[in-house]
């Protein structure tokens, strides 16, 4: 699999997880694509695939390495083999979620793009860290238009924040 290693396996579950399967990342070849989850959020990204490459967990940590190497491939066969030779068993067996089945097919009504990094620093203004959900922060989006102001609320009834979609030129 010839991939950017992104930081894909951080949408995977942690080591603690008792969902085992969601501690990796799925390798579809059938659909060209990385898929990795922990039960709340869901990334897929696209793969090129390497002649031999099987269906199958890819390892958070084989992720991590192949990142921090700056490998440009992993063989993804029986076993995965980093371009650097490290080489890391393939659990056979493992099942993994449907994210098909999950995934929205209707047509949405109102699409818009958000700064990731601007949503996290308001829901750190507006919600009281004392209120955290999960150690998390928290927020509903009310969205009116495609351009309009994204009213944002959290955790604290009194507090409210507002960001402004970016328009994407196509």
């Amino acid at each position: 699999m010839k991939t950017p290693i992104s930081k894909i396996e951080s949408a995977t579950a942690g080591k603690h997880e008792v969902r085992y399967y969601l501690k990796n990342a799925w390798l579809d070849v059938e659909k060209k694509r990385l898929i990795a989850t922990d039960g709340h959020i869901c990334a897929i990204v696209p793969a090129e695939l390497e002649e031999g490459d099987i269906t199958g967990p890819i390892t958070s940590e084989a992720l991590k390495n192949a990142r921090a190497s700056k490998s440009k491939s992993i063989e993804a066969k029986g076993s995965l083999v980093l371009d650097n030779s490290a080489s890391y068993p393939r659990e056979p067996g493992i099942k993994y979620p449907d994210v098909d089945r999950i995934r929205p097919t209707e047509e949405f009504k109102i699409v818009i793009s958000l700064d990731a990094a601007l949503l996290l620093r308001l829901a750190e203004a507006i919600n009281d860290p004392e209120k955290n959900y999960r150690k998390s922060q928290v927020v509903t989006l009310h969205i009116s238009g495609p351009e309009s102001t994204v009213q944002v609320t959290g955790n604290n009834p009194d507090a409210v924040g507002m960001i402004m979609p970016i328009r994407i030129k196509s």
